[in-house]
């Protein structure tokens, strides 16, 4: 999700704490995982997937249009996670949508462009 997007969520309209609000931020258009940021807020994994899950679907509400995404739930073991961000790179790669570290953050606006081919 880019920032643009997850601006209009307008999350600041909802009861959402701030603190949560940056941690959706976190997740969402950073990518920071929500095992690790539940950690570092000292929330239960199941709050911040909770968390989450009301996010996503207030997306989905919100965006009116089809999205053209599944939202799929797997467990892996630890070891397989770089293996499933290289096939989620590698899947983002051969289809038109933007790889999210290929992103430069703008400081005069909560948007993201995308940085000339090299």
């Amino acid at each position: 999700m880019t920032a643009e997007q997850f601006r209009r969520l307008r999350m600041h309209d909802t009861r959402i704490k701030p603190l949560n609000q940056w941690a959706l931020h976190e997740i969402f258009v950073k990518g920071r995982s929500q095992r690790a940021l539940a950690a570092e807020l000292g929330m239960t994994r199941s709050a911040m997937s909770q968390l989450v899950r009301k996010a996503w679907q207030r997306h989905l509400d919100r965006s009116g249009a089809d999205t053209r995404v599944i939202t799929l739930t797997i467990t892996i073991p630890a070891k397989y996670e770089h293996a499933l961000h290289a096939w989620v790179r590698n899947a983002r790669r051969s289809s038109n949508l933007p790889d999210p570290r290929s992103m430069e953050r703008r400081t005069d606006a909560c948007a993201a462009v995308m940085r000339p081919p090299a």
